[in-house]
Formats: C-alpha cells, structure tokens, sequence
C-alpha cells in the first residue's frame, strides 16, 4: 500500500462512533460478529481521531467465531479498497478464525481514515475503523475559538494541534488579573474543554470583556494563542 503523494487526496469525512468508540465493533450487538481491533505502536486506537508518525505502521487484529478468508477482508485506506496480495499488507499470522496483519506505507500531513472489515463465512461482519492525522513538522495552535461568545453561563474552548501536546487555558481580566486555570492533556487533533464560568475562587464571572490564553507545551517548545471573549447575562 504505498500511498506516497505531494497532496491530500482525502477529504476528511465523518467516521460513525458506537459507544464512544471510533470503531464499529459489530461484535458489541452481536457477540459471535468477528472481532476487529487497530492498533498503532501497540496502543489500541480508541480515539475518534489520532496523531501518527510520518510512516505508521499499523496492526490489525482479527478474532472470529467462524471461519475467515482473506478475500472477505477488505481493508480501506481513504476510501480506496485494497486486497491481502497488495504489497505494503502483510499477514503476521493467519488461521482459520483469526488473523494479525501489517498495515503500512508512507502518507502526507493532513487527515485520513483507516477501515478494516471483515466478513466470516456465516456472513456476520466486524470492523473497526480510525481517522488519523500525520504529524506536522512545525508545532501549532490552530483554529481557535469558543463558544458561545458572548455566553452567558458556560462556554467550550476549541482548537487543534499539529502535534500532541500538554495545554493549559488561562483567563484574564482586561487588566491581566489571572483569574481561571483549565488543563488539557491533547492526543488528538481536534478538542474541546467545557468551562463552567466560575473563576478559581468559585465566584460566578461578572459581565464583561476577558482574555484568555491557550498554552500549548510539547518538550522544550511552548507556542500561545491569545483571544478575546465576553460574558453577558
């Protein structure tokens, strides 16, 4: 699956979640559906999106209570279907109801999906699915914003990251008072943090103009956002 280009040939699109979990894990309603698990650096890929290195290597786990055939694997990267004879899936182990096989190639920086699904030969299907982002080289915040703004009781800070980071979100006075902490560990490339609109001390916000600042560490680098919002009653 050598999958090398100068640009993104992948919109990226909305991926179905089931129980909080970006895989449709059809064993859930069907306990006897093959079960079909991704996993990225040996960590299973539990979030609805994830940051990869350049070069991902990927790992499909299959379990089944019935017998499985290579031909009824369909493996999707980006919305183009690929066969177990392609050259960069490679089949660690396979069995007669079970099965671990290496997903690997090469990728640009911006958004993609993976889908693997399976197919016993009762018919009963399993999949599981991942959207990933290749890591950006240079670190960033972006597209940052809350909302509502103005809000009048909470408001939710949303923003992406180029890479994982530690973030912190800070909120001042218009004279530069600190007056609230919000922590975020980011693994992912998109997020939002709730705020309820109390201050550290417990104290309801009074109406009015604040800032608030988006701190975003990742080994010794530390980039910032800086932006306005309100509180009206």
């Amino acid at each position: 699956m050598r999958y090398v280009s100068n640009e993104c040939l992948y919109d990226h699109a909305e991926m179905f979640t089931l129980f909080g979990d970006p895989a449709l894990k059809l064993n859930i309603i069907n306990p006897e559906a093959p079960l079909v698990e991704l996993f990225y650096e040996g960590n299973s890929l539990f979030l609805e999106e994830q940051y990869v290195g350049k070069n991902p290597k990927f790992i499909a786990k299959i379990k089944s209570s019935y017998s499985i055939d290579k031909n009824n694997i369909k493996i999707t990267l980006d919305n183009q279907l690929y066969n177990h004879e392609h050259s960069n899936i490679n089949y660690i182990s396979y069995k007669n109801n079970s099965a671990e096989i290496v997903i690997q190639t090469d990728f640009v920086q911006c958004k993609h999906n993976l889908s693997v699904l399976v197919t016993d030969t009762t018919g009963l299907k399993g999949e599981d699915r991942i959207n990933f982002t290749i890591q950006e080289d240079e670190f960033r915040i972006l597209n940052v914003l809350n909302y509502p703004n103005p809000f009048r009781e909470d408001t939710f800070f949303t923003y992406e990251l180029s890479q994982p980071a530690k973030v912190t979100i800070k909120i001042y006075t218009v004279t530069g008072r600190l007056i609230k902490v919000l922590k975020d560990y980011t693994i992912q490339p998109f997020n939002t943090v709730e705020w309820d609109g109390y201050d550290n001390d417990g104290d309801r916000l009074a109406n009015g103009v604040y800032f608030y600042k988006i701190i975003a560490k990742k080994d010794n680098k530390t980039v910032v956002s800086i932006n306005k919002l309100a509180k009206i009653e």
